[in-house]
């Protein structure tokens, strides 16, 4: 199994919607923009579109890679437990997760192993 801190690190930080604003104003050079109004006001709008896509985009990135690793940890639990083909793995998992997960993977894994009688034949 891996040292517990890599589960948690998923090499993406989450969105900065203002980060993403300062991008695509640059990328699409609006300080230079010239127009009326409602030319400015439209160009707006579909500035603001862009962003609210790419933020969305990032953060769907960024919750898939987290629970890549999620998967990958429980995986690895599994298999480090001996208990890849247990039936009730995925119940020893859930107690362990709702108990645990806001003290980290490393508790998580601890509850599972203090559990890990409950589901031994």
């Amino acid at each position: 199994m891996k040292d517990f801190a890599y589960y948690s690190d998923t090499e993406m930080s989450y969105p900065d919607e203002k980060e993403i604003k300062e991008q695509i104003y640059k990328e699409n050079n609006f300080d230079a923009f010239v127009g009326t109004k409602a030319q400015i006001a439209d160009e707006e709008k579909r500035l603001k579109e862009l962003i609210n896509k790419r933020y969305v985009e990032e953060r769907n990135a960024y919750g898939e890679a987290i629970y890549k690793k999620h998967l990958e940890f429980k995986k690895d639990a599994f298999e480090t437990l001996g208990i890849e083909n247990n039936p009730k793995r995925e119940k020893l998992f859930e107690i362990a997760w709702i108990k645990g997960n806001d003290y980290g993977y490393s508790d998580v894994f601890g509850l599972m192993n203090d559990f890990l009688p409950l589901i031994e034949d």
